[in-house]
């Protein structure tokens, strides 16, 4: 899981740190002042093996304004100090990310900023946060946000990645910080002329379930007209798998959330003791409630009319789901671990003792495949 981080300090052609070119932002007051920008760089490599080493570097960078860190590697053959430009450094793959996010409400807390901005599977990892240069002067919630990913992804891959999620109309993350090779991380805290902080504690560290991210890529944006695209081939749930989801997070899902609410909250119209999918185009209700804790679909056109598991016997049963399920495969495309990761947080809104409770070996059970789960 070795990695490395390229930290670049601003320096004289002669390598000689150049205070008067820094990469902290400059404030008099309210106003910015814009002093010359770096030139020269001295380059050095960090290693790193986990977003823990990752949480020890960086606040050492926040009191040195003539640092930053950028994605590239420096080429074979290329001395510093040395110029920062795409000559000079070459795209490669990190475990590390950072999502640089400035169009935020006022007074979002870094946990909030994750769940706001980013797709589910990171809302409950580890990260770390800074707030950037600008955060108190001026308006909104100005963070950056490391994560540590399970593979290591180029910049290209962070592209693609970010087109799949709808690019800037999408996801309110500024692309340049994953897209360049050597676009500055801006690492330092800012530099203040007569004037004090206005932010008492601008970076810290939040433990997650687990410390690794798996970046989903390729994949298409999905809206609320988006969720289901009318087949029926949602993969099953199998028998073993039930029987590893009778209790933990899944099962204390099930006993808070009816699977009704999960209907309706998806925009299901309740028609009796049915329910018609907001998509149907006969109008005909084709979605039964089961024994009070099952939806039960029919209709070919309806996400729910894929394979399911009965709870009572394991047995394979078709187009029988309870709440959970139902949560998976309309909110989650199926998704087994964003559906989970989301549960999390309903329980943790709704029922936090029953979170607790699936908080043992059970949720590292249901994390299994996570490394590093808790």
């Amino acid at each position: 899981m070795s990695d490395a981080i390229t930290i670049l300090t601003s320096t004289t052609p002669r390598g000689v740190v150049c205070k008067g070119r820094p990469y902290a932002k400059v404030w008099r007051g309210s106003k910015q002042i814009h002093p010359k920008n770096p030139y020269f760089n001295r380059v050095e490599s960090v290693k790193l093996e986990s977003i823990h080493d990752l949480a020890t570097t960086l606040p050492g960078l926040g009191n040195t304004p003539e640092n930053c860190v950028i994605r590239g590697q420096i080429k074979h053959g290329i001395d510093a100090p040395c110029r920062r430009m795409n000559t000079n450094f070459e795209d490669t793959g990190h475990h590390w990310v950072c999502f640089d996010l400035d169009t935020l409400p006022d007074e979002m807390t870094p946990e909030a900023a994750v769940v706001h901005a980013l797709p589910d599977e990171f809302h409950l990892a580890s990260f770390y946060w800074q707030y950037s240069g600008s955060q108190g002067l001026k308006g909104g919630t100005r963070l950056h946000i490391w994560f540590w990913l399970d593979k290591p992804h180029n910049c290209a891959d962070l592209n693609r990645w970010w087109q799949s999620h709808g690019g800037k109309d999408g996801l309110p993350v500024d692309p340049v910080t994953l897209t360049r090779v050597v676009q500055p991380h801006y690492t330092a805290n800012p530099i203040l002329l007569d004037t004090p902080d206005p932010v008492e504690t601008r970076s810290g560290f939040v433990h997650g379930f687990w410390d690794e991210v798996p970046l989903k890529l390729g994949k298409h944006p999905v809206n609320a007209t988006q969720r289901h695209s009318g087949d029926s081939t949602v993969p099953p749930i199998d028998k073993e798998e039930w029987e590893q989801r009778q209790s933990g997070v899944i099962g204390q899902f099930n006993l808070t959330v009816p699977v009704t609410e999960v209907l309706e909250d998806y925009g299901y119209l309740n028609i009796g003791n049915r329910y018609l999918h907001p998509a149907s185009t006969s109008g005909l209700p084709g979605c039964v409630i089961n024994s009070a804790t099952h939806a039960y679909a029919f209709s070919g056109g309806d996400p729910l009319s894929a394979q399911g598991v009965d709870r009572e016997t394991g047995e394979v049963m078709t187009r029988n789901h309870d709440a959970f399920d139902c949560f998976r495969i309309l909110f989650h495309e199926a998704d087994q671990k964003r559906a989970i990761a989301a549960a999390v947080r309903v329980l943790k809104e709704r029922a936090p003792g029953a979170l607790e409770q699936a908080r043992t070996e059970l949720v590292k059970r249901e994390f299994e495949e996570v490394p590093n789960a808790a």
